[in-house]
């Protein structure tokens, strides 16, 4: 849904000497001129005298016509936009001029077009609330409420029009032109030089243009976005498209080529997060599935690669090193690659390697002789990491296991106050202490991101303390409390009391997953625990008025940081999680979606969805570094990070992609995610699975593959091209920080339920 304003200008007198006394109709799609980006400037220059002009978004009326009477406006069907027959809401609106369409008293006179501008963004900041509209004071500016204000969905040019286009006819001859077609007013991006030869008018032809039909499944090869229908609301049997019967047969691989990067400024009316795109026919829905299944396919491949290069020269150790094909137990030896990919394996279907995994588990994962390692880690993988294969498998081998760790990690909570220690020696008897560069702190995102795991354990094997332990944690820190819901990214842990250990403010590394959790503790917790989905709330609020910017010269939405009370604009890709996780909390939002705090939740969520795409499209390689500064005195948006220009195949853009697909069904998302998906398989791939790249720019690569590549990225990537519902986001699972699905605490079986001891494995 759109809100549109048409805006009629009108001089003050008769004499029409400069641009501002040109009666003009100017036409905005959610508080922008219609059509602005297809010019280097926002301004349009003064039409000419001798001519009639008509100008995309803002049309110039004639001063006079043949038999000099009244002023008429003249379409040109070439420079307009196609609204799909869908608009939420349209308002008309008439400044200045002593006789109106529709009134005869005088009203105020814009003074430029910046001014007219000014009325129409403040006019749509308070859409769909009339009454706010007469408490704008827009600069003095006296707006009247609109002629006309009604919605109509599903307008087709052969259906019949809404009765308030009847009650005047020169607003449908402007709205909808002489020949009845209703006039096409949705922004879009720069046309390609082959789209400017062969103009393509419906969907349909936009759906074969910009996918290249299912024979080449090459969606992104030219730089046109593709519009795509946001609440497809699907039967049973198209949720099912892609499973073993149905009726959807995927679209022909083509033949790999190099992948080229498209480059950023794309798909840019996503850029403020209010867009919607138009309703798809069931064919156009039937051949993007196609697509999407094809895709599909080609992720499973990746992960069939990387696995098998990681059984080959790495089996049970910690990571694969891809470029020398050794494997490295960087993580305490504790098979962390194997045991963190186990959910990936099972959704992907490779069930075969999942037992073989299964039985490496039962006869040679053994924590009684591990030395020191994360906590935070080692909860988060292999703690996740096996709850989930036992959730999906219920075989009892991963819930022995898990039982064990999670005794052996309990020591390191053995604080004055329960917040854990950020290190701790498995083995009998081990010690607990802090990472030596923070000896006398623990991490905020280490503190806040064990719940999910022990919460779900306790559940299943019926061990409260577990649960007990780990929510004690959370809940001292949130008892130091802040005005903004936000907390510094230390807190001391070694002293009888609690206190914060610096002023840094980061919703990327070592702050992230604390806000992530609040909203998923809820979420598991059948949406009873109040407490948690309030501090949720107040953070993102926090977020919202402290750490929410736009940058120059296009305005993209970024998260940034803050020190000692400044403003750092920087935006790590870790930080990329938020757009997802603020969609999901929107959508579960006690209010409901529709509530005005949840849309405001929705619409920042898609804005930084939209810039983390950026940090990919923008790039030489398609590739994003581990973070942008924004506004770089360059006059761009943003630079890579010059102390971090790597990348290291990092989850978080897919996941938010994954997870707004999976709750609105836009494709863009998978438009979005099978770039980047490219961009990895051309610059990433070895021939014994992928490597990190030192400089997005340069693409030299780096010896290491992250055991979350196979555990995250490739199961958000493969998950955002499958339409099958094995996940509920908003009523059965909850995702660890990991992407380890865990069933909500309130559907998990208890011991009293069913008998560890008497599960069988499940082919």
């Amino acid at each position: 849904w759109h809100h549109i304003i048409v805006l009629v200008s009108r001089p003050s007198t008769d004499q029409v000497t400069t641009d501002t006394g040109d009666e003009r109709i100017s036409i905005y799609v959610d508080g922008d001129i219609a059509g602005r980006d297809e010019y280097v400037s926002d301004r349009i220059a003064t039409p000419r005298r001798s001519s009639i002009q008509t100008l995309v978004g803002r049309h110039v009326l004639q001063e006079k016509d043949a038999s000099n009477s009244n002023p008429k406006l003249i379409m040109n069907a070439n420079n307009a936009f196609d609204l799909g027959g869908r608009i939420g809401m349209f308002s008309y609106w008439e400044i200045g001029g002593p006789i109106t369409l529709a009134h005869q008293d005088e009203r105020m006179t814009v003074e430029s077009i910046t001014d007219e501008d000014h009325v129409v963004r403040a006019v749509n900041r308070a859409a769909f609330d009339v009454r706010a509209l007469k408490e704008l004071p827009l600069q003095g500016l006296d707006v009247m409420e609109p002629t006309l204000l009604y919605t109509f969905d599903g307008q087709k040019d052969n259906e019949k029009k809404g009765t308030s286009l009847e009650e005047s006819s020169r607003l449908r001859e402007l709205v909808y032109g002489k020949d009845g077609s209703i006039m096409k007013l949705l922004p879009q991006s720069k046309q390609s030089p082959r789209q400017k030869e062969e103009p393509k008018g419906k969907k349909a032809e936009q759906l074969q243009e910009s996918l290249q039909s299912s024979k080449e499944l090459s969606p992104t090869t030219n730089g046109d976005s593709i519009h795509h229908e946001q609440k497809v609301v699907q039967s049973k049997e198209n949720t099912q498209k892609g499973k073993p019967g149905s009726d959807v047969t995927p679209a022909k691989l083509p033949p790999k080529k190099p992948f080229v990067p498209l480059g950023g400024n794309r798909y840019s009316e996503y850029r403020n997060g209010a867009y919607i795109p138009p309703a798809w026919k069931e064919s156009e829905l039937k051949e993007l599935a196609r697509v999407a299944l094809a895709r599909k396919g080609r992720v499973k491949m990746a992960m069939e690669h990387a696995w098998n290069g990681y059984r080959t020269f790495a089996w049970g150790t910690d990571e694969l090193l891809p470029l020398t094909n050794v494997g490295q137990d960087n993580w305490g030896g504790i098979g962390a690659t194997l045991v963190d990919s186990l959910s990936t394996l099972w959704l992907l279907g490779m069930k075969d390697e999942f037992w073989e995994a299964r039985d490496w588990v039962k006869d040679n994962l053994d924590f009684s002789k591990v030395g020191t390692i994360s906590v935070f880690e080692t909860t988060i993988r292999n703690l996740g990491g096996l709850l989930s294969a036992y959730d999906l498998s219920h075989d009892a081998v991963f819930l022995e296991k898990a039982d064990d760790l999670g005794k052996r990690l309990m020591k390191a909570f053995g604080t004055p106050h329960g917040v854990p220690f950020g290190e701790t020696e498995l083995f009998d008897d081990g010690q607990s202490y802090n990472t030596g560069w923070h000896s006398n702190t623990a991490i905020l995102s280490e503190i806040g991101s064990l719940q999910v795991e022990f919460r779900y354990l306790a559940r299943v094997t019926g061990k409260s303390e577990y649960a007990t332990i780990a929510m004690r944690a959370l809940d001292e820190v949130l008892k130091l409390q802040t005005d903004s819901g936000l907390f510094p990214t230390f807190i001391h842990n070694t002293k009888q009391t609690l206190s914060f250990g610096n002023s840094a403010i980061s919703i990327g590394a070592m702050g992230d997953s604390f806000y992530e959790y609040l909203l998923k503790i809820w979420l598991q917790g059948g949406k009873k625990e109040s407490k948690y989905r309030e501090m949720y709330d107040k953070a993102i609020d926090g977020i919202m008025d402290k750490l929410i910017f736009m940058s120059r010269p296009n305005y993209l939405t970024y998260v940034a940081e803050m020190n000692m009370g400044t403003v750092i604009h920087k935006m790590d890709h870790l930080s990329c999680f938020l757009g997802g996780n603020m969609a999901l909390g929107a959508y579960t939002h006690p209010d409901g979606l529709s509530s005005m705090k949840a849309q405001r939740q929705l619409k920042t969520g898609k804005q930084l969805a939209y810039t983390c795409y950026q940090m990919y499209a923008r790039s030489k390689s398609g590739l994003a570094p581990e973070y942008v500064s924004f506004n770089d005195g360059q006059g761009n948006d943003f630079a890579k990070g010059r102390d971090a220009p790597y990348h290291l195949l990092r989850p978080e853009a897919a996941e938010s992609f994954f997870i707004l697909y999976h709750l609105t069904k836009d494709p863009v998302y998978r438009e979005w995610g099978w770039e980047l998906f490219q961009a990895i398989e051309e610059h990433a791939r070895t021939d014994s699975g992928y490597s990190a790249i030192r400089d997005v720019d340069t693409l030299e690569k780096e010896n290491r593959m992250e055991s979350f590549f196979m555990s995250e990225t490739l199961k958000y990537l493969y998950l955002l091209q499958d339409d099958n519902d094995d996940l509920d986001l908003l009523n059965e699972h909850v995702l660890n920080t990991e992407a380890h699905p865990l069933r909500l605490l309130e559907l998990t079986s208890t011991p009293n339920d069913l008998s560890i001891n008497t599960l069988a494995r499940i082919n």
